[in-house]
């Protein structure tokens, strides 16, 4: 497992690519969301993007393909009535990127019916069926359980935002821990929470209190080896959250350097070399 601390938004151009690039840096992350729609004309996927943030950067990228919202049963319903394309869409994509073990596939987000995990695994098979690739999935109010995944590269999400409409709502840091304690309970050891934040509503509803809860979050996160990603939203300049955040003091723990998400290549290419070395060795005796 690889702990993942990162930027989450919409990246449309490759100057907000180059943008976010820079914010990782500022701030310590190493790693992006690019969350993408393929129903969308504003924020459908788009490869240079992609391609920019490996090229031009050692941050991990997760692509979350399937940013459909809002969380509600009109959008829990559109997906289930489109998934042939976007099951076709998450197997392109990871085609793509199958040699690139920077790279993680999100495959759904903030999907709030309860056949969350069934119509999720055929989606995870169809993912393994092409790459070793790290998968996430993120869910809405439903019980965790963990999705069998034959590679167990597969890290599991829920969205915890420290306010809210109504001041005073949102999560306490306590609160969170305690859901993800049941999330171990179900066996689940892969975590990253690939959006959480201060407000859902964005930076004008941020105040020093719910960044000051994102902060305490993100430090037991990072103890216990809970990745997450910051919601920057970034589609617009007016709604780029960051700089409120450096106002705010939002206090990013260590975080380690990138690191491939997909070890098993190089782990068994180490094993088949020590294998090969120790025969030449026996040989030459």
């Amino acid at each position: 497992m690889v702990l993942l601390g990162g930027i989450s938004q919409y990246i449309e151009d490759i100057q907000t690519a180059d943008k976010t690039i820079a914010y990782c840096k500022d701030f310590g992350f190493n790693s992006i969301r690019y969350s993408n729609n393929q129903f969308s004309s504003s924020f459908p996927f788009k490869r240079e993007i992609a391609d920019r943030i490996l090229a031009t950067s050692n941050l991990n990228l997760i692509i979350d393909m399937t940013h459909e919202y809002p969380p509600d049963a009109t959008t829990a319903a559109f997906i289930r009535a489109h998934m042939a394309e976007i099951r076709q869409n998450i197997r392109n994509i990871a085609g793509m990127y199958k040699n690139n073990f920077r790279v993680a596939h999100e495959i759904l987000n903030e999907y709030v019916d309860s056949d969350l995990y069934t119509i999720a695994q055929p989606m995870v098979d169809d993912v393994r069926a092409i790459c070793d690739n790290a998968i996430i999935i993120n869910k809405w109010s439903q019980p965790w359980q963990k999705i069998a995944d034959k590679k167990n590269n597969t890290y599991q999400s829920y969205h915890y935002y420290f306010g809210g409409d109504v001041v005073g709502s949102g999560w306490t840091p306590s609160g969170a821990l305690a859901d993800l304690d049941k999330a171990k309970a179900a066996g689940i050891t892969n975590i990253c929470n690939t959006e959480i934040g201060a407000n859902w509503m964005e930076y004008p509803h941020f105040t020093a209190d719910n960044v000051a809860r994102l902060n305490q979050f993100m430090d037991a996160s990072v103890k216990r080896g809970y990745g997450f990603a910051i919601w920057n939203n970034g589609s617009t300049p007016t709604s780029d959250n960051m700089p409120t955040y450096k106002q705010l003091n939002l206090t990013v723990p260590p975080l380690p350097a990138p690191t491939p998400l997909t070890p098993y290549p190089y782990a068994v290419a180490g094993v088949m070399a020590l294998a090969l070395i120790g025969y030449l060795v026996v040989r030459g005796k």
